[in-house]
């Protein structure tokens, strides 16, 4: 398999609304919307919808949310109802797989205090008016007050004996330093894996992590 490296790493930042995003991590060709809900975005994928709104899902709960994909008649395409902490969340539609349609890269998170927060990437292909999960990865988590770990992630094309295309994900570790002598700390929540990469696999039809 040939790999065409794409220039897409991505760094996070998680607590920005949408006026005061600036678009640090996806590329200008990645639809994004980031808010605490109540969002309407349209004309991200015409082929298929015309608009994608986001809400509260459960009057009284700031976590709760679902993302609903509308079509021009403003009639319900498919519904994911998720949680994320503060009501905050980051998404962007790109084609990862290579069908020529854009999926559903969303990023929230979990927990009660801020440097405690650990976030989830999870990637969504909308499909037969449902959303259908292809890839779950928590991409940061913490190890002491303040000190926390990351993926940082790349897509790269992938070009197969047939010609055809997808992206493979590659997550890359990055972590606070800290001494040896540091106290506090738990290291064990540290993850093992420096590098995680993943394939799509046509024919589950969904990504598959490559060495396990």
């Amino acid at each position: 398999m040939n790999y065409c490296i794409r220039v897409f790493i991505i760094t996070f930042l998680f607590a920005v609304t949408a006026s005061s995003y600036a678009s640090p991590f996806f590329r200008d060709d990645i639809t994004l919307l980031t808010q605490k809900g109540g969002l309407i975005f349209s004309s991200i994928d015409r082929n298929r919808w015309s608009q994608v709104k986001v809400s509260n899902s459960k009057k009284g709960c700031h976590e709760c949310l679902k993302i609903e994909f509308l079509d021009s008649k403003n009639k319900l395409i498919a519904r994911q109802y998720f949680k994320s902490t503060y009501g905050e969340f980051i998404a962007g539609f790109y084609d990862v797989t290579g069908n020529g349609n854009k999926e559903l890269l969303l990023i929230t998170g979990k927990g009660d205090r801020a440097y405690e927060i650990s976030k989830t990437l999870t990637i969504y292909s909308l499909e037969n008016n449902r959303l259908r999960e292809i890839l779950t990865q928590q991409v940061s988590g913490f190890f002491g007050p303040a000190y926390r770990w990351d993926y940082s992630f790349a897509f790269l094309d992938a070009k197969t004996d047939d010609n055809d295309f997808s992206s493979n994900i590659v997550f890359f570790l990055k972590h606070t330093p800290f001494q040896k002598d540091t106290p506090y700390l738990q290291r064990w929540k540290i993850p093992k894996a420096k590098k995680i990469e993943y394939f799509f696999s046509r024919n589950k039809q969904r990504y598959i992590r490559l060495g396990g």
